[in-house]
């Protein structure tokens, strides 16, 4: 039986993306935390609520999708990092390079801001396409991943 899928965005929509309401990560995993206003957490979302926004503002139309996964997702006080899915279009940049500008121009900054450590796995569509039955990882973030922003890429029929 497939798991019921939590989605969220940061903001509400713009005119070319169908996503529901904002709603906070901590409000999804709350209730496996033992404290529920937790500072470590409250920071962290704090950070991926900019991430979200300046990706959003940056690369408007080239982000396809952003799925939070790993340890922050699951709600963990004692998270080393956020991690997350960027599927990009493939015009955008070649994979190599769009890592680099995202570490450069929204992850290094966050870190600076908010000491938020961010781990982005970057593809672009047609990567992750032929990729994403064969993964491990992909199985995992499709069970357990948050979409924030974009497409429900787990969703969709490759091709």
């Amino acid at each position: 039986m497939k798991q019921e899928r939590r989605i969220l965005s940061a903001k509400a929509p713009g005119p070319d993306l169908d996503m529901p309401a904002k709603e906070p990560v901590l409000s999804k995993v709350e209730g496996r935390m033992p404290e529920q206003d937790d500072q470590a957490l409250q920071e962290g979302q704090r950070a991926l609520d900019t991430a979200i926004t300046r990706l959003k503002e940056r690369y408007n139309g080239g982000i396809l999708s952003v799925v939070l996964f790993g340890s922050f997702a699951r709600g963990k006080r004692d998270y080393d990092d956020i991690d997350l899915l960027i599927v990009t279009a493939n015009s955008l940049a070649s994979v190599h390079d769009m890592t680099r500008k995202l570490a450069e121009e929204v992850f290094g900054p966050l870190f600076w801001e908010y000491g938020a450590l961010f781990s982005p796995l970057v593809y672009d569509e047609s990567q992750f396409d032929r990729l994403r039955d064969f993964l491990p990882l992909f199985r995992e973030i499709k069970n357990e991943g948050i979409l924030l922003y974009g497409r429900d890429i787990f969703a969709e029929t490759p091709g």
